[in-house]
């Protein structure tokens, strides 16, 4: 086999040794047979058709490497993701690796994709008939205008960045010139483009997972500044004895529930219980399989204990989600006069925040009532986007009064007391973090596959936790809250606390 490496100069300027990986591109020898293979598995379909031109030239010029196998798989990219469909550090989706197709559930009446002939830029030749129009059209999806500034999309993540004029030419002088592409693209071509200003010129950004780079909202043109898809996973994670335990965390120590095995767990997810455990589960899997939708409940887990597991299960909704997706928000933020954290995420942690007045339930019911938010921002004022982004609350506790019988908002669930919960988290915090990816990972193939209970996620459903809310801050002795206190111990069968 040494003999035949050294006949195959062509070869070597993809591979340099025996195994070799580039990018997607997987160049392998067979010791026993001494047959060379390539794989190249990738959603960029102009990087798989250059690695077959290389291995036509290869079977052509080395007679002897005349059966080289070779395998190009090209796949859909998904929406939002880079040129190549992939993520920050993710090099693709794997053989047997899964991610949820894309599709976003934000309203069309709110928000709609924007067509090419509605660009500006490119409304000029529509019908596509200028020779240059799909080059045009090409870099177009790739740079525009906003505010008098630059947007270039990142090949790899497909973050749209700021960039000057110079760094932007570079840029595509970088990725796109030549035989890179099917358009040929020239500096000429690049020049002419800016020249001519035939990139989409936009009023605003917008956030709204799942949909596509430009967007009419509001009568704006949007650059939709989403870009990350969920976590890709191995279904065979949910076999692991790390997501066992991880599913043990959840369970016990952030749900406060008895000790139970995972089969019984598993059941009770696929139910039909009102439980605690199912509205979880199920409202995770929302955000997992519904991109975009905002739901009309939030979590609360409350407890004092700490080391429980709370930041674990916040590091795996970051992993599972995307990290851009995800913001802790502190107590400070909540309370400050400017909301504009809540734009530009799709779930909110918030993070032991003490909600102490009825101004904070107030700014909190109005963050989870309506399809459209408005929110403030320093040096701009106010302004209103799509209400995308849902509430998970951590406290240590709650004040009663606040909440009445009929709450349908919120969902309040008492986390772990025991000592035991410490020592469940502390096996988890010792997993390498191989075997937390793969924790998370069965996570992510849970939430993926559930059969989502709308109605149940829809309004809030009663905990024990919420039912000592609601009856501590119940005061029979008014005659207005009389009929309340009736209603919800009737309803409940909650012994309320008499005020005298």
């Amino acid at each position: 086999m040494t003999k035949a490496k050294e006949k195959s100069p062509g070869l070597h300027q993809v591979s340099s040794g025996k195994r070799h990986r580039t990018g997607r591109l997987h160049v392998a020898n067979d010791k026993s047979s001494g047959r060379w293979t390539i794989m190249c598995h990738t959603y960029d379909r102009e990087l798989a058709e250059e690695y077959s031109r290389i291995v036509a030239q290869i079977r052509k010029r080395e007679p002897h490497l005349s059966d080289l196998e070779a395998m190009f798989i090209v796949g859909k990219p998904y929406a939002g993701a880079g040129d190549n469909g992939s993520v920050p550090g993710d090099p693709g989706i794997p053989q047997g690796h899964e991610r949820p197709e894309p599709r976003c559930w934000v309203s069309k009446d709110i928000v709609r994709e924007i067509d090419p002939s509605e660009l500006t830029g490119l409304a000029d030749d529509s019908t596509g008939t200028s020779s240059m129009e799909p080059a045009f059209r090409f870099l177009a999806d790739r740079v525009c205008s906003l505010g008098g500034a630059l947007y270039v999309r990142d090949r790899l993540s497909g973050r749209w960045r700021i960039r000057k004029k110079g760094e932007v030419n570079a840029y595509l002088y970088q990725n796109w010139l030549g035989a890179k592409t099917e358009f040929n693209i020239t500096r000429d071509t690049i020049s002419q483009f800016f020249d001519e200003a035939r990139y989409p010129i936009l009023d605003q950004t917008i956030y709204v997972p799942g949909a596509g780079r430009f967007l009419w909202f509001q009568s704006e043109r949007c650059l939709n500044t989403w870009f990350e898809p969920p976590m890709r996973y191995d279904p065979a994670s949910l076999d692991s004895e790390e997501f066992a335990l991880f599913l043990k965390l959840i369970n016990e120590n952030l749900l406060g529930q008895g000790s139970r095995s995972t089969e019984q767990i598993m059941r009770e997810i696929d139910g039909v219980a009102k439980s605690p455990l199912r509205f979880f589960m199920h409202w995770l899997a929302s955000l997992v399989q519904r991109p975009g939708c905002h739901l009309p409940t939030t979590l609360w887990l409350v407890g004092k204990k700490q080391g429980i597991g709370k930041g674990v299960f916040t590091t795996a909704m970051k992993a599972i989600l995307g990290p851009s997706n995800v913001k802790l928000v502190n107590d400070r933020e909540w309370k400050g006069e400017w909301n504009d954290f809540i734009g530009g995420n799709q779930l909110l942690i918030g993070d032991e925040l003490k909600m102490d007045s009825q101004r904070d339930y107030d700014s909190m019911k109005r963050c989870v009532s309506n399809p459209i938010i408005a929110l403030r921002k320093r040096n701009l004022g106010q302004f209103e986007v799509p209400n995308v982004a849902n509430w998970i609350f951590t406290a240590n506790e709650v004040l009663p009064g606040i909440i009445g019988p009929e709450d349908r908002r919120n969902v309040f669930i008492s986390t772990s007391k025991t000592e035991s919960s410490i020592i469940i988290a502390d096996q988890f915090y010792r997993l390498s973090e191989a075997a937390k990816r793969r924790a998370y990972e069965g996570l992510a193939a849970l939430l993926a596959t559930i059969q989502i209970d709308g109605a149940l996620i829809s309004r809030a459903i009663w905990t024990p936790k919420k039912g000592a809310l609601i009856g501590a801050g119940l005061d029979e002795t008014q005659p207005h809250r009389a009929a309340a206190a009736d209603k919800h111990r009737a309803r409940f069968g909650t012994k309320l606390r008499r005020v005298a």
